[in-house]
């Protein structure tokens, strides 16, 4: 195979590194197209190097990218585009299901034993896909809530926030209830209220977009 001389712009993400962390703007990172070799016997296909150079490194990083695009279909740096987009998809992906844990029902069957026991009273058969489908649209709901939850975090506090560091440190807080002067107050630690101050005071910044 021969390698063609194409470069791509600077990308924007974030990289940590051992000792601090520094942002892809930081990278100089290229594309290169790899041209098939007419002897090859793969009648279609297209493999792209992407090398990454990181300052304070003397080693190059890289990777490979296979895909079934010709170059004049796709270019180099779109194909680059779209790897990084579909591995963001990919990571919400994770999220939604390791944070928000969608618990979706395989059978529309009520129960005939449970544990080894017959159970004491059975639920009436419904309708597995539209029950599947409600559960799956709340837990998609609660996600979007929860992301821009981080979102916010991440403009007030200037660090990054996974989904599960919101649910751990914003959501899951313990507290205690005070019922004084017919009022109800909630009491939670420090941290987290000034984690929530944050987050109020960015939540009533945001305006509503015209569609």
């Amino acid at each position: 195979m021969a390698m063609a001389s194409a470069r791509s712009a600077k990308k924007s993400s974030t990289v940590a590194s051992p000792a601090t962390a520094m942002s892809m703007s930081d990278i100089s990172e290229n594309a290169c197209p790899l041209t098939r070799d007419p002897h090859c016997q793969i009648s279609r296909g297209r493999v792209g190097l992407v090398v990454q150079e990181r300052p304070g490194e003397h080693f190059l990083h890289h990777f490979w990218l296979l895909a079934s695009w010709t170059i004049d279909e796709v270019g180099p740096e779109a194909l680059l585009e779209l790897y990084r987009q579909r591995g963001m998809a990919e990571h919400r992906m994770g999220e939604l299901m390791n944070v928000i844990e969608p618990a979706l029902s395989s059978s529309s069957r009520s129960k005939a034993h449970y544990r080894g026991r017959v159970p004491r009273k059975r639920a009436a058969p419904c309708d597995a896909f539209a029950h599947n489908e409600a559960l799956l649209l709340l837990a998609a709901m609660a996600y979007e809530l929860v992301h821009v939850a981080r979102v916010l975090l991440e403009i007030s506090t200037g660090e990054g926030w996974s989904l599960l560091r919101v649910r751990e440190r914003v959501l899951r807080v313990a507290g205690r209830v005070l019922l004084h002067a017919r009022r109800v107050v909630l009491v939670i630690n420090d941290i987290a209220a000034r984690l929530w101050n944050r987050l109020v005071a960015r939540v009533l910044k945001l305006h509503p977009v015209e569609t």
